[in-house]
């Protein structure tokens, strides 16, 4: 057994003989060896006796640990005449003589002093009441009245220090919060405070991750180990986890070894752990993470440590749904500009301004229900004098169809310029998408050539809903002639027709979201009331026809959501 010698700056040197496998020596009246000295740390360092020889180990503090004038590194061994420094503080090292046993005592020496009873707690607790030497040993009782006293004193030095260092947690706290750290940075200052304040061997910060259930260790300190250490594999006892996670309340364990509920686990025996504090961080009602400490020996945790514990877990909790909300702010931001630059790509795929043709009318318009959209329309002047007016309709809606539609386009731009006939060059296009485009994908499209010098028009009709032809006397025919839709089958043909275009005839292309549209009643706009309005007004010029279609189904709509794209296209014969 050894003794220390200790001198405190400033301070009466006094003795201390070492009587456990572990103690520790800091600022804080926790340890088993308090020294007072404001350079040394809370939890400065610890000696631990093993197979008879005494080992002495800094537990990360911030001026360090000398053993013989060179700073420590690793664990090292000590022996009698060694000394110690720390702070402005020197332990010498002695060799503590062996305790007189009273079955020894000869008749020489039963007179001497009894050897001083040892008390068990800084609260008094173990020490005989005064009466029980009163009558025995005077000089004993004055002892006992002044050791009592002095645990007073050291009880509210205690209390003092421990306010103190909660004062010194928030302030760390509310340092972190207003410096604006990064979410990973903030967790480890946390975590940090909370083991500088607790006398705790190990502290854990573990978090779920959004994309799995599975806890991963964000943040670790542990006593030897000055860094964090979250980056190593740390080992928990299973239960303990789990029974923090399933009811989602903190747990305090004094002693795991004579818990009822722990001492028979597995995991539990095979760990040197014995006192653990956990709490839950919560974040909506759901744990998604657990603050967890533990202590090996000596000190045991408190329900005031618990409690404390969980005002920490808690303001970790805001501070990770915090963060999670900014990122998803940032990544809406993102997405939001993404689709605003879509949108506005698709935007100049359609046409900036209808074709000038002499004698016609052209106009159309194009209204994605989301930011960007699946529906197509296109007027090409070839350099044949011919115009091509073509309305696409891709299936589904948002970015996938937006996608797939700025292939159509550009497919049936390039094969416009061709010299092969209309079938053929729809046929070519239904290639292309077949080719590549996934299986669930198609495409219905109507195409058209206007000669505006025979006022003819040929068309394909691929699985598109069928274009109406009001002629100049009222009367309706339906443009249907063509084949399936684009993408469907990879061998399918399709046919085209021509029909004429007389003076006042109008033309009008739509797409299925104009016909579909519902009313916030539930009733559909439907095909009759699109040819309806175009009879009754077929003899407006076409932009003017166009405002009053766009009016008829927005007042139709009125506030029920928009579920399709709505394109159509007027083409109308003036002369």
């Amino acid at each position: 057994m050894i003794k220390l010698r200790v001198q405190v700056f400033m301070r009466d040197p006094f003795t201390v003989t070492l009587q456990k496998p572990v103690v520790t020596l800091g600022r804080s009246t926790r340890n088993d060896v308090c020294l007072e000295d404001i350079l040394i740390s809370r939890l400065h360092a610890e000696i631990r006796e093993e197979g008879g020889a005494y080992w002495l180990a800094d537990l990360g503090s911030a001026n360090g640990t000398f053993l013989n004038g060179e700073r420590l590194q690793a664990p090292v061994r000590i022996q009698a005449g060694d000394i110690i420094q720390m702070g402005r503080s020197l332990l010498t090292v002695e060799v503590a003589a062996p305790a007189v046993q009273a079955s020894q005592e000869s008749p020489e020496t039963s007179d001497v002093t009894r050897p001083t009873p040892v008390l068990t707690g800084l609260t008094g607790e173990g020490v005989p009441p005064v009466e029980a030497y009163a009558a025995e040993d005077s000089e004993l009782t004055r002892l006992v009245r002044q050791v009592r006293a002095e645990t007073r004193v050291l009880r509210g030095r205690r209390q003092a220090e421990r306010r103190q260092a909660l004062l010194d947690l928030i302030q760390r706290v509310g340092q972190a919060l207003a410096a604006h750290r990064s979410l990973d940075e903030f967790l480890r200052v946390i975590v940090y405070g909370v083991f500088e304040t607790f006398p705790a061997d190990r502290a854990l910060l573990l978090l779920r991750r959004s994309d799995t259930d599975d806890l991963t260790c964000v943040a670790a300190y542990s006593r030897g180990t000055p860094t964090d250490v979250a980056d190593r594999d740390v080992r928990l006892s299973r239960s303990v986890v789990e029974a923090v996670l399933q009811r989602g309340t903190p747990l305090l364990v004094p002693d795991l070894h004579v818990d009822p509920a722990f001492r028979d686990s597995a995991s539990v025996l095979a760990s040197p752990v014995r006192s653990v504090a956990v709490v839950p961080v919560v974040v909506h009602d759901r744990p998604v993470g657990i603050l967890y400490m533990d202590s090996a020996v000596g000190q045991r945790f408190t329900q005031e440590d618990v409690d404390l514990l969980t005002l920490m877990a808690f303001i970790l909790g805001i501070k990770v749904e915090n963060d999670r909300l900014i990122e998803q702010r940032i990544e809406n931001e993102r997405i939001r500009h993404q689709l605003a630059s879509a949108r506005d790509i698709q935007f100049r795929l359609l046409p900036a301004r209808p074709p000038e043709v002499p004698g016609y009318e052209i106009t159309g318009v194009s209204v994605p229900c989301y930011e960007v959209g699946g529906d197509y329309f296109d007027f090409i002047d070839l350099p044949s004098g011919v115009v091509v007016v073509a309305l696409g309709d891709v299936s589904g809606k948002g970015f996938d169809a937006a996608l797939l539609m700025a292939g159509l386009h550009a497919s049936v731009r390039s094969q416009a310029y061709t010299a092969a006939p209309v079938a053929e060059k729809v046929r070519a296009v239904h290639r292309y998408l077949w080719e590549c485009t996934p299986p669930n994908r198609f495409v219905t499209l109507f195409y058209g050539e206007l000669d505006p010098r025979t006022h003819r028009l040929v068309y394909v009709n691929a699985g598109h809903l069928p274009p109406v032809l009001v002629r100049s006397d009222g009367a309706v025919e339906r443009l249907e002639a063509g084949g399936l839709p684009l993408g469907i089958l990879g061998d399918a043909t399709y046919s085209d027709r021509a029909v004429c275009l007389e003076p006042g005839d109008l033309m009008a292309v739509y797409s299925d979201g104009v016909a579909e549209l519902q009313s916030p009643a539930g009733e559909e706009f439907g095909t009759m009331r699109v040819v309806e309005l175009l009879r009754q007004n077929r003899h407006l010029r076409a932009t003017r026809l166009r405002d009053v279609l766009e009016a008829a189904i927005r007042d139709f709509r009125g506030t029920a959501p928009v579920p399709d794209d709505l394109t159509f296209v007027l083409v109308r014969r003036t002369a």
